[in-house]
Protein backbone atom coordinates (compact mmCIF):
# COMPACT_ATOMS: atom_id res chain seq x y z
CA UNK A 1 0.00 0.00 0.00
CA UNK A 2 3.26 2.26 1.04
CA UNK A 3 4.24 2.27 -2.54
CA UNK A 4 1.08 2.97 -4.36
CA UNK A 5 0.43 5.66 -2.16
CA UNK A 6 4.49 7.37 -2.93
CA UNK A 7 3.54 6.29 -6.83
CA UNK A 8 0.57 8.45 -6.67
CA UNK A 9 2.44 11.50 -4.94
CA UNK A 10 5.10 10.86 -7.50
CA UNK A 11 3.03 11.08 -10.80
CA UNK A 12 0.26 13.71 -9.26
CA UNK A 13 3.06 16.16 -7.84
CA UNK A 14 5.05 15.62 -11.13
CA UNK A 15 8.43 14.77 -9.57
CA UNK A 16 11.27 15.61 -11.69
CA UNK A 17 14.80 13.83 -11.93
CA UNK A 18 16.37 16.07 -10.17
CA UNK A 19 13.76 15.77 -7.14
CA UNK A 20 14.13 11.98 -7.47
CA UNK A 21 18.07 11.81 -7.11
CA UNK A 22 17.46 14.50 -3.38
CA UNK A 23 15.16 12.39 -2.10
CA UNK A 24 17.39 8.90 -3.32
CA UNK A 25 20.41 10.86 -1.57
CA UNK A 26 18.31 10.85 1.59
CA UNK A 27 19.32 7.04 2.33
CA UNK A 28 23.07 8.32 2.37
CA UNK A 29 22.13 10.01 5.81
CA UNK A 30 20.47 7.34 7.60
CA UNK A 31 22.71 5.83 10.50
CA UNK A 32 23.75 2.06 10.13
CA UNK A 33 21.38 1.22 13.57
CA UNK A 34 18.25 2.53 11.23
CA UNK A 35 19.75 0.93 7.78
CA UNK A 36 19.65 -2.65 9.88
CA UNK A 37 16.61 -2.20 10.83
CA UNK A 38 15.05 -1.25 7.44
CA UNK A 39 16.50 -4.26 5.99
CA UNK A 40 15.18 -6.24 8.60
CA UNK A 41 12.04 -4.89 8.33
CA UNK A 42 12.71 -5.48 4.46
CA UNK A 43 13.33 -9.07 5.26
CA UNK A 44 10.18 -10.18 6.98
CA UNK A 45 8.03 -8.63 5.05
CA UNK A 46 9.27 -10.80 2.38
CA UNK A 47 9.28 -13.86 4.05
CA UNK A 48 5.91 -12.84 5.21
CA UNK A 49 5.06 -12.86 1.61
CA UNK A 50 6.42 -16.17 0.37
CA UNK A 51 4.30 -18.02 3.56
CA UNK A 52 1.47 -16.20 2.22
CA UNK A 53 1.62 -16.87 -1.38
CA UNK A 54 3.00 -20.35 -0.98
CA UNK A 55 -0.19 -20.89 1.52
CA UNK A 56 -2.45 -19.56 -1.09
CA UNK A 57 -0.72 -21.66 -3.97
CA UNK A 58 -1.13 -25.11 -2.07
CA UNK A 59 -5.04 -24.47 -1.19
CA UNK A 60 -5.79 -22.94 -4.99
CA UNK A 61 -3.71 -25.68 -7.14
Amino acid sequence: MFYIITLGIGIFMMLYDFQIVFILLQGFFLSNKEWDKLLKWIDTTIEWCKIKLTAKLKTNP
